[in-house]
């Protein structure tokens, strides 16, 4: 999960984004680097841009953010992103994933690519944006939100509340043109303004399928949050998170075997007027409903606390019952976004 200070959603893995406006706008030199096997440095990209000074970007020790100072589309269409680390070599912090939406406006929609990183120089750092190809279209928009490193224990704070960190997020709210003007490529970039998600809870709500010849389930995930600016109605929210198939078989003589599946990535798109209904079908199965988006007032009354699960299950194989610690941290919050639904079975095997 990522770091409360500034969060934009990074945990079962989460990516929540949304409010927006612009602020200024700015012209910069577009650098357009050139296809190679072999990527060209750094610094020999970032010095095309007549600007720019290296002393304007020093090492800090014991400054370990990420902050973007360009972005660069290459001839064979990829997008770089080239990052100033103030902690420089000392720490050789890597950038991990980054959120950006192609579209703006009311088409808004933000999804969080993997970063490779190529090279570096001191406190510049340059990256490929993974699995991305940039568009054939005249003008093409790049509006980012956040960019991600790497939990590190060693330097980053931990949540208190039993949830895992995975990825750490530093703010980046801008959102950047390409084009041509008479010929000539250009970049603008205009700085755009988001509600900083400022704490949040992960954790799942566990609803029987009634009586079967094996014990099922449903598991309702949810996160819960603050903002920094209130939000009297929330209308709708973007989820981004990781699902991984889990299962355990016990045997005599064998003891017992665990597998764990890929993790695939999810995204939800989710409204306030969504509803969600479950009747696992078995004998005296309840039916159970609930909303995608509810305040947490609604959510702690209308729901059995024993079945209130905290954390976000992957590579683990545990799970934990809401403590009163945990109970008190959800009740903190603002916000409960019910962003997916997975299958909970227990059987006896046959072999």
């Amino acid at each position: 999960m990522s770091q409360a200070a500034r969060t934009r959603f990074t945990s079962l893995l989460l990516a929540f984004v949304t409010v927006f406006y612009t602020v200024f706008l700015a012209v910069q030199t577009p650098l357009m680097v050139s296809a190679e096997t072999t990527y060209t440095d750094v610094l020999d990209d970032l010095r095309k841009d007549g600007s720019f000074q290296t002393s304007n970007y020093p090492e800090r020790t014991g400054d370990y953010s990420l902050q973007i100072i360009q972005i660069a589309e290459s001839v064979d269409r990829e997008l770089f992103v080239y990052v100033y680390q103030p902690s420089g070599s000392r720490k050789d912090l890597r950038a991990s994933s980054i959120n950006i939406s192609t579209t703006i406006n009311d088409a808004i929609s933000f999804t969080n690519y993997k970063l490779d990183y190529l090279n570096s120089s001191g406190a510049f750092y340059k990256y490929k944006v993974r699995d991305f190809t940039v568009s054939d279209e005249p003008t093409r928009y790049y509006a980012i939100t956040s960019i991600y490193r790497l939990f590190d224990s060693s330097i980053d704070a931990g949540t208190g509340n039993n949830n895992t960190i995975t990825e750490v997020n530093y703010a980046v709210d801008r959102q950047y043109c390409f084009g041509t003007i008479n010929g000539n490529p250009y970049v603008n970039c205009v700085d755009i303004q988001t509600i900083v998600v400022t704490d949040k809870f992960v954790g799942f709500v566990r609803y029987p399928d009634g009586f079967k010849f094996f014990y099922g389930a449903c598991d309702s995930h949810f996160v819960a949050f603050n903002t920094d600016r209130r939000i009297d109605k929330l209308l709708e929210a973007d989820v981004y998170y990781t699902t991984q198939a889990y299962s355990m078989a016990w045997a005599a003589f064998v003891g017992t075997k665990e597998e764990f599946g890929e993790k695939e990535d999810n995204y939800a798109y989710l409204k306030y007027t969504d509803k969600v209904e479950h009747n696992g079908g078995g004998l005296f199965a309840g039916t159970y409903r609930w909303d995608r988006i509810q305040s947490v007032a609604d959510f702690i009354a209308t729901e059995n606390r024993d079945n209130i699960y905290h954390g976000a299950i992957l590579d683990v194989t545990y799970s934990t019952k809401l403590t009163d610690e945990a109970l008190q941290a959800l009740q903190g919050k603002h916000w409960v976004l019910r962003f997916a639904e997975t299958e909970y079975t227990c059987r006896l095997s046959q072999n």
